[in-house]
């Protein structure tokens, strides 16, 4: 069950669930082919993307808690998260600035 994927120059780095534990893996590719491959990701910072099943809460005004790990939100991609494409925190958050 994917999690989140990160980008390390030419690898990407997936986050998956596996027998409830959180576990990762690098592989040779870039967030860009994933994210034109996979329309259901949402990105939330140049360097990640996520799968909005996983997102739980707000940490903080810049950072997400996604199932068992954390991950940035950067203000280019902050609007997309409250405006409506992931909607678990659009109604708990809109009113708030964060």
């Amino acid at each position: 069950d994917l999690v989140c994927i990160s980008s390390a120059d030419n690898y990407i780095e997936v986050a998956y669930l596996s027998n409830s534990q959180l576990q990762r893996k690098l592989l040779r590719g870039t967030l860009k082919k994933v994210e034109n491959a996979h329309k259901d990701l949402l990105r939330v910072h140049r360097s990640h993307l996520v799968n909005p099943a996983h997102i739980r809460e707000w940490k903080d005004a810049k950072t997400l808690k996604l199932t068992q790990t954390l991950v940035p939100v950067s203000k280019k991609y902050k609007q997309d998260i409250m405006v409506g494409k992931v909607s678990p925190l659009k109604e708990e958050h809109s009113s708030q600035s964060l």
